[in-house]
């Protein structure tokens, strides 16, 4: 009898799944309003995705006193360059609800002077 490892049936079978686009789908679903959905997900996962971990994670508890660990910056130091492309570059697509709200001077005026 031989016993064959999944993997190597995986192999045998020519499969490989589009985890990318999957992967880049969930990320986007759960945090919808919280990133830019013009971001570069499928980059990020594939060239930083320790940085894009940390970058969610630091997104899903974030707080207004919240800030990068300096031992997240000191060990991985492109988080923060992970996050601008995440948060801070605004995209023109009318569809993405993080950049209507986070981008809208008006609307955020309001909500810092608590109009």
């Amino acid at each position: 009898m031989i016993r064959m490892s999944s993997a190597a049936f995986f192999d045998y079978i020519d499969y490989a799944p589009d985890i990318l686009d999957d992967l880049s789908g969930s990320i986007l679903e759960c945090f919808s309003k919280d990133i830019c959905i013009s971001s570069p997900l499928a980059e990020l996962i594939t060239s930083y995705p320790v940085e894009l971990a940390y970058g969610l994670s630091l997104i899903n508890c974030w707080n207004s006193s919240s800030g990068i660990p300096l031992w997240v910056l000191h060990n991985y130091p492109k988080v923060g360059w992970v996050m601008e492309r995440l948060r801070d570059t605004p995209c023109e697509n009318n569809e993405c609800a993080y950049c209507r709200g986070a981008f809208n001077g008006k609307g955020r005026t309001e909500i810092f002077f608590q109009i």
